[in-house]
C-alpha cells in the first residue's frame, strides 16, 4: 500500500467566562458574536465535504455561556443596546453605540457593505468621547438603527447569511431598517446559538468529527499545580510572593470538564488540548487519571523534551522531521497517555499568513507543503501532521470570513488521495505509538514557557490575590461545616475556578494589550470579589484597585471648587452642591451590569476640614417610599492606610439612619464631627481628622450599597475616586478616578 500522510485539523474554540454569576449579565459580547460568525458555520460547512474529518476542541466555559444565552436569557451590553429602539437612545446610549458597534474588521466586515461603510465615514476618525458625541449629534434615529442592524448582521458568517432567506433579504435591503428587522436579526442570533451544540453532536455521531475539550475555565494547569515550575523554562523569573500549589484545583477543572462534555455529547471526550498547550508531568498524569486517551501540545515542547533542535530551511520546511510527525506514549503511575505534537509553522500559516493570499493559492500551498512532508522518508511510514490553532479569531482577517479558503482547502484535500484527514482517536487505534517519553518539558505553546501568565508584576499580583482568595474560601469552609452552608461554599468555589482561567493574565503585563484591558482586569477582580460575596465576607480593598496599569475612562465630573453643604437629607437649594464632582452611574458602561443601578448619582467635594458626599438613590430614603429600608446600607470605603469605613444603617421602627465609622481593624470608632442625614437623598460630611488624613495626604474611596449586608453594587466599578486633602484655601484640588 502506498504511503499516506494523515492530517489532523484541530480547531480550538474558546471564550473566557464573561458573565457575572451575581448580576447574571455578560459585559462582553464575544460568545454571542463568535457564535454567529464562527462556532456554527465551521461544522455546517464540513457537511458539504463528507471525506473531510476534523477535530473540534470545545472549552466548557464557552459552551456554558452559549446555553445561558438560549436557556437562561443571558444578555450582554451590546445586545441590550441593540434591543433599545433607536428613537429611545439617550446621549450616553448613542456614545456607547458609536464606540461599540464598529468593533469589526474594517476591510472584511465593514467596507464590503456600502451602508456600514457609509456609517463608519459618518462617525469619522475621532475616537474621543467628545469627538464621538459631536458626530452623534449629526445622526438621525434611522442612522443609529441601521448601525444597530449592520453591526449584528456583519457578525453573522456569510455562509449562514446566504443559507437563510430572511438574513439574505436584510443584506439586500441594506438600509432604512425597521425595528422589526432588528428584532428579527436578534432572534436569528439566538436561533444560531441554539444550533451550535446540536451541530457538533450530529457530526460527532456520524463519525466525521472528534469533539475534544480543555479544562473547564481554561486554566494554565501546570501553574495551578505549582507556580514554581515556571523556573524550569525561565530560570531567572520573578515568582509571585506566595507560591500557588493546588493540583487538586487542576484535577477539579479537568473532572468538571469531562462531566460537562459527557452530558452534552453522550460520551466522554477522549482527547484534550490543555489550555494554551500547557503541560507538565503532573498535568499529564492528571489528564490520564481522568480517563483521557490522548492529549496534544506544541512541537517546541517535544524538542525541549528530547533535546532536539527544530531545523528549518528558508522555505519554512522542517529539515529533521524524523521525530515530530508521530505520536508518543507517556506512562506514569500505571496509566498511559498518548501525546500528539502540533506543527507550529503550518498552524501559523493558516492563523497568520494565508489571510492575505488568494484562497486557491493558499490552499495549494498548504497541500504542497503537506506532500513535501510525505515525500521525505524521514517523516516515517504513516506520518501524522497536527495542525492545531484558534478556530475563531483568524477568520475576520480573511475575505468572507475564510469561506473561500475553506472551500478551496476542503476540495483539494477531498481530491488528494495521498492525504487522509483523520480523527486522532481513529489514527491512534490504527497506529499506536511506538515511541515513548517518561518525562515532558513543562511549558506552553508560546516560547515553551509560561512567561505570558507569570513573572510580570501585574501577573504576580494577580496570582497573589488568587491565592489569598482561595485561602479565605478554605478557611470559611472549615469554619462553616453545616449542610446549609454548602451552597455558599459552592458559589465561592465556582467564582474562584472562573478566576483561575488563563485569559485574565493574558492581558496583564506587557505581552498583550487591547482597548479592553481594563475590562478584563475588572472582570478578574470581580470574580474574586464574588467568592467573598458568596460567603458573606468583607471584600478586601485590593480587589477594588486595578491591577492593570491602564486607567479607566472617566465618566464623572470633577469638583470645581470648595463646597459647604449642610446635611439635611434633601436638596435645600441649588447652590449647596454647586461645584461638587458628580458620578453618574448610568454612564459607567453598565459597570455592575444592572439595567438600573440602585445608586443613581454620587456627588462629592470638600472644604478645608471635611469630605462631603451625597448619594442619590433610585428611591427616596424615607420610610414611606421604601418600606424595607431597614435592610439597606450604604458604605464609604477608604482604601488607604489608615483604612476607614463610614457606614450608614437604617434601624428601628421608623428606619432612622445612623452613621457608624470603623477603623482598619473593623472596630467601631467615635464619629465626633461627622454629620449625616437621609430623607430624599443621603448626605454626609466626614472630617479629614476622623479619616486619619492630614493636609496634603492622598485618599481613595468607593461607595457601596448593601441589602441584608450583602453588597449590591459599588462605584466606581474599577478604580476608586482619588483626592488630595487641601493644604490651604486655594481650592486647587486634584481629583482622579
Amino acid at each position: 500500500m502506498a504511503r499516506k500522510l494523515y492530517l489532523n485539523l484541530m480547531w480550538h474554540m474558546h471564550q473566557p467566562y464573561y458573565r457575572d454569576p451575581v448580576t447574571r449579565v455578560s459585559s462582553m459580547p464575544w460568545v454571542r458574536l463568535h457564535g454567529t460568525k464562527d462556532y456554527l458555520d465551521m461544522p455546517l460547512l464540513l457537511e458539504e465535504y463528507p471525506r473531510i474529518k476534523s477535530t473540534f476542541n470545545l472549552v466548557p466555559s464557552l459552551l456554558m455561556q452559549v446555553e445561558e444565552y438560549t436557556e437562561e436569557g443571558l444578555s450582554d451590553e451590546l445586545l441590550d443596546l441593540t434591543r433599545k429602539p433607536a428613537e429611545d437612545l439617550s446621549a450616553e446610549d448613542k456614545l456607547a453605540v458609536l464606540k461599540g458597534f464598529f468593533m469589526a474588521n474594517g476591510p472584511h466586515m465593514i467596507e464590503p457593505h456600502a451602508r456600514y461603510a457609509e456609517l463608519a465615514a459618518m462617525r469619522g476618525a475621532g475616537q474621543t468621547d467628545q469627538a464621538l458625541a459631536e458626530a452623534g449629534k449629526r445622526w438621525a434615529a434611522q442612522d443609529f438603527r441601521d448601525l444597530q442592524v449592520w453591526f449584528n448582521l456583519a457578525w453573522v458568517d456569510p455562509y449562514l447569511r446566504e443559507r437563510d432567506p430572511q438574513l439574505k433579504a436584510l443584506v439586500e435591503k441594506g438600509r432604512l431598517f425597521s425595528e422589526e428587522d432588528k428584532h428579527l436579526l436578534i432572534s436569528k442570533h439566538l436561533e444560531m446559538l441554539r444550533a451550535v451544540v446540536p451541530a457538533y453532536r450530529r457530526l460527532q455521531d456520524k463519525g466525521q468529527i472528534e469533539v475534544t475539550t480543555t479544562p473547564f475555565f481554561h486554566p494554565i494547569l501546570p501553574l495551578l499545580c505549582d507556580t514554581d515550575i515556571a523556573r524550569v523554562g525561565m530560570p531567572g523569573v520573578t515568582l509571585p510572593s506566595h507560591r500557588f500549589s493546588h493540583p487538586e484545583d487542576a484535577q477539579a477543572q479537568v473532572k468538571t470538564a469531562v462531566e460537562f462534555m459527557q452530558r452534552r455529547f453522550g460520551q466522554a471526550p477522549q482527547g484534550m488540548w490543555p489550555s494554551e498547550g500547557s503541560v507538565s508531568d503532573e498535568v499529564l498524569t492528571a489528564i490520564a487519571q481522568a480517563g483521557f486517551a490522548w492529549a496534544a501540545t506544541d512541537e517546541e515542547i517535544l524538542a525541549m523534551t528530547l533535546g532536539r533542535s527544530l531545523e528549518v530551511d528558508g522555505y519554512g520546511k522542517l529539515m529533521n522531521p524524523d521525530f515530530l510527525y508521530k505520536p508518543y506514549r507517556f506512562e506514569r503511575d500505571g496509566r498511559h497517555l498518548d501525546l500528539l505534537f502540533r506543527d507550529h509553522r503550518l498552524s501559523d500559516k493558516i492563523g497568520f499568513h494565508y489571510s492575505g493570499w488568494n484562497a486557491e493559492d493558499a490552499a495549494a500551498d498548504l497541500v504542497c507543503r503537506l506532500l513535501e512532508i510525505l515525500d521525505n522518508p524521514a517523516s516515517g511510514e504513516c506520518p501524522l501532521v497536527n495542525i492545531i490553532l484558534d478556530g475563531e479569531n483568524a477568520w475576520e482577517y480573511y475575505p468572507q470570513d475564510g469561506l473561500p479558503f475553506f472551500r478551496a482547502l476542503y476540495q483539494r484535500l477531498s481530491e488528494e488521495e495521498r492525504i487522509e484527514t483523520v480523527r486522532p482517536s481513529d489514527y491512534l487505534q490504527r497506529f499506536p505509538p511506538t515511541s515513548q517519553v517518561d518525562h515532558i518539558f513543562p511549558g506552553s505553546w508560546i516560547n515553551h514557557d509560561f512567561g505570558i501568565w507569570l513573572g510580570h508584576p501585574e501577573d504576580n499580583k494577580s496570582w497573589d490575590l488568587l491565592g489569598e482568595t482561595r485561602d479565605a474560601v478554605v478557611r470559611w469552609e472549615a469554619e462553616h461545616p453545616a449542610p446549609e452552608d454548602r451552597a455558599r461554599a459552592r458559589m465561592a468555589w465556582h467564582s474562584l475556578h472562573i478566576a483561575e482561567g488563563s485569559d485574565w493574565n493574558w492581558w496583564y503585563g506587557d505581552d498583550h494589550s487591547s482597548a479592553l484591558d481594563g475590562e478584563f482586569d475588572r472582570l478578574y477582580r470581580l470574580h474574586l470579589a464574588n467568592a467573598y460575596r458568596a460567603l458573606g465576607e468583607p471584600i478586601p480593598r485590593q480587589l477594588f484597585l486595578p491591577i492593570s496599569g491602564s486607567k479607566a475612562a472617566s465618566a464623572w465630573l470633577e469638583p470645581s471648587n470648595f463646597i459647604h453643604p449642610t446635611p439635611e437629607g434633601r436638596v435645600s437649594h441649588y447652590y449647596e452642591w454647586r461645584g461638587a464632582g458628580k458620578l453618574d452611574t448610568a454612564r459607567m458602561g453598565g459597570a455592575m451590569h444592572q439595567a438600573e443601578p440602585f445608586i443613581r448619582h454620587i456627588h462629592f467635594g470638600c472644604d478645608l476640614l471635611n469630605l462631603h458626599l451625597r448619594i442619590d438613590a433610585r428611591k427616596a430614603l424615607h420610610l414611606g417610599e421604601l418600606p424595607d429600608l431597614a435592610r439597606l446600607g450604604f458604605e464609604v470605603k477608604f482604601l488607604d492606610a489608615p483604612e476607614r469605613r463610614a457606614r450608614v444603617e437604617f434601624s428601628g421602627e421608623r428606619a432612622k439612619p445612623r452613621l457608624l465609622v470603623f477603623d482598619e481593624a473593623g472596630l467601631l470608632m467615635g464619629n465626633d464631627g461627622a454629620r449625616m442625614a437621609a430623607e430624599d437623598i443621603l448626605e454626609m460630611s466626614l472630617p479629614f481628622s476622623l479619616l486619619g488624613l492630614s493636609p496634603g495626604r492622598e485618599g481613595r474611596f468607593i461607595v457601596t450599597a448593601t441589602q441584608d449586608e450583602v453588597e449590591m453594587e459599588h462605584w466606581p466599578p474599577s478604580s476608586p475616586i482619588t483626592f488630595r486633602v487641601p493644604e490651604d484655601d486655594s481650592e486647587d484640588l486634584a481629583w482622579t478616578v
